[in-house]
């Protein structure tokens, strides 16, 4: 079989498991999430991102989704506030707010930055069904809650395209 074939193949086996199981499964393939609370600062979120955290999802004081924030997202907001950019990146990312930070935005509450309503998914829904989300939304990511909408982590391009990577080398 062509290398081609295979990866479809592997790609066709990796779409249709469900989120729960691809969240265990490919471990190593997944970014690391950290769940805060909507009250965190800037300087809070930049420590756990500077840790290993590359997602950010914001709750609320019931656990419930409010936001989700990537260090790309902080990236864009600094981009969008630089005098050298024509087009500012923030306005590219759906529902993204624009705000200017500089060394003095370490006090702002993230949830004034942060995507307001990222996209989720069941944790009972395909991998596949998540991709599909992802590119109807504009979103690399995809955020995966149980049916009593806990936060179980974050499904990226990125790491479906691992994912099948690692599949096909195993």
């Amino acid at each position: 079989m062509s290398i081609v074939g295979r990866f479809v193949e592997v790609a066709k086996l990796v779409l249709s498991m469900k989120c729960r199981d691809f969240l265990r499964f490919f471990v190593d393939c997944v970014p690391k999430v950290q769940i805060v609370g909507e009250d965190e600062t800037l300087e809070d979120i930049i420590d756990e991102m500077l840790r290993g955290a590359s997602y950010i999802v914001i709750v609320d004081r019931r656990g419930r989704l409010r936001g989700a924030l990537s260090y790309l997202d902080i990236l864009h907001h600094l981009a969008s506030e630089s005098k050298h950019m024509h087009t500012p990146m923030a306005t590219a990312i759906p529902g993204m707010r624009s705000l200017e930070l500089s060394d003095r935005s370490s006090s702002i509450r993230i949830s004034l930055i942060a995507r307001p309503l990222p996209p989720k998914i069941r944790e009972d829904a395909t991998v596949e069904e998540a991709l599909k989300n992802m590119v109807m939304t504009e979103s690399p990511y995809i955020i995966v809650v149980d049916k009593n909408d806990n936060v179980l982590g974050v499904i990226t391009q990125h790491s479906i395209f691992r994912a099948i990577s690692m599949k096909m080398r195993s």
